[in-house]
């Protein structure tokens, strides 16, 4: 993030994260699964979880710490620390094993005559020595190894938020839990236990099939913790807004997620799509968040969100961005395709005058060096990515700069005749209005905007 860029108004933070809350889309295409789903005990508006937000958000804590920070707020996880963990720990699994030891002296166990008399016979012990058999006790097993896992990860957690933000009655809880934890491991069949790198699938099956039932517990809170930590920036972003942690998220990043849900609201009522097709999880290795069938014209639109152009379209960087070209053929300079925020891509029902093609570019910002800026970045992607529109019919816009405020077009000038236009991204008819026209103009369909809201 740039350190001179100044954000947008406060007040708009806030409208941002309602909308996204109420919105119809953020529930129909973005929303993660519903089986890991919580409410976070801390997740109020009480002034002790505002004031661990505002800590972490001024800590700038990362968006994978917060996910598992917001998983360690879930009643679940303290009552398996307070009333379960105890319980398991004074009943851990343990196998048994026969293990063969020589010994002289003093005998423990059973003595293996047979064994025993060879070895006098053949001269390698002498007669006050004995084999023998005894049987040993193992806690080193799959389960308590996932177990112990489990444990470290909480630690190294709720250590990282202490060294973060230091104090305050939310991270008191937490540190109770990694207390739990810390006197779990401290017990004499954990501290025998391998420690593991990495969840394991044995692992997880023989913590579900143990007869004690709380091996399955941790199996299924490493499960959540794991995916905590795996789950896409995106996905994580929108799962702790709808959940009221909206201080530790970074505002350029709400600002991003507001306009994508805006899009897809805008195809959905002002340019009459409807409801979508196909939805998909804003999460690594998804196509296109959502697709939609006009019921009128027989266009289809597909919105991607946070992802190059050549990955959306399945193609070779190379063969799509000039600047990747460029790179790849030339010793030190190095870099990787740029990747506008969302690419809109509107396919014609009869598909014989080719897809048309709408990069948005979202600036969260009233600082006018970085809006110039940005406006240099946006005429760049156009000569970057100008193969996205060679195949296809003439359009314009190809681009659409989209900022919080505060823009708009002087009296007597048009859009029309432009590869690149200003939009502001705000949840009012006429700025609605106006993105519905422009995305219209692009894609070649007749607007269903109200006429004359638009120059």
């Amino acid at each position: 993030m740039d350190g001179t860029r100044v954000t947008a108004a406060g007040g708009l933070h806030q409208d941002w994260q309602e909308f996204i809350g109420r919105a119809r889309s953020a529930t129909r295409y973005l929303n993660a699964s519903a089986d890991t789903l919580f409410r976070s005990s801390h997740a109020g508006n009480d002034v002790e979880t505002a004031n661990f937000l505002q800590c972490l958000a001024d800590a700038q804590a990362s968006t994978a710490l917060l996910a598992r920070l917001y998983y360690l707020t879930d009643p679940e996880v303290e009552h398996f620390f307070a009333e379960v963990l105890p319980s398991l720990l004074r009943a851990m699994s343990h196998a048994t094993a026969g293990v063969q030891e020589t010994m002289r002296g003093g005998v423990r166990g059973k003595v293996s005559w047979p064994q025993t008399l060879q070895a006098r016979v053949a001269g390698r012990v002498d007669i006050a020595t004995f084999i023998v058999r005894r049987v040993e006790k193992s806690a080193d097993l799959p389960e308590n190894q996932l177990t112990r896992l489990y444990l470290e990860a909480v630690i190294r957690t709720v250590s990282e938020t202490e060294a973060l933000i230091g104090t305050g009655a939310v991270l008191k809880t937490l540190k109770t839990i990694r207390d739990g934890a810390e006197t779990a491991l401290k017990s004499p069949y954990l501290q025998a236990v391998t420690r593991a790198r990495r969840p394991t699938p044995l692992m997880y099956q023989r913590a579900r099939r143990n007869r004690n039932w709380r091996y399955g517990k941790v199996a299924d809170l490493t499960r959540l913790y794991d995916e905590g930590i795996r789950r896409g920036k995106w996905e994580t972003v929108l799962r702790l807004l709808a959940r009221g942690w909206l201080s530790p998220v970074e505002t350029d990043d709400l600002f991003e997620l507001f306009v994508l849900i805006l899009v897809l609201e805008v195809l959905e009522d002002e340019m009459g799509f409807g409801v979508g097709q196909q939805y998909a999880l804003i999460r690594a290795g998804r196509s296109h968040v959502a697709e939609y069938h006009h019921p009128g014209n027989g266009f289809r639109a597909l919105v991607h969100f946070d992802q190059s152009p050549s990955a959306a379209l399945s193609l070779p960087p190379r063969k799509l961005s000039e600047y990747t070209s460029l790179l790849d053929d030339y010793t030190g300079v190095t870099g990787t395709e740029r990747r506008p925020d969302i690419l809109l891509r509107f396919i014609p029902p009869d598909g014989t005058v080719g897809e048309r093609r709408v990069l948005l570019e979202v600036k969260e910002s009233t600082d006018a060096q970085y809006k110039r800026d940005s406006v240099y970045k946006a005429l760049a992607y156009l000569r970057d990515f100008g193969g996205l529109w060679n195949a296809g019919p003439p359009q314009q816009p190809k681009a659409i700069l989209m900022f919080p405020e505060k823009v708009a077009l002087k009296a007597g000038a048009r859009d029309a005749g432009r590869d690149l236009v200003f939009a502001v991204a705000a949840d009012a008819n006429g700025e609605r209005n106006r993105l519905a026209t422009l995305l219209s103009a692009a894609a070649g369909i007749p607007s269903s905007a109200p006429p004359g809201t638009i120059v």
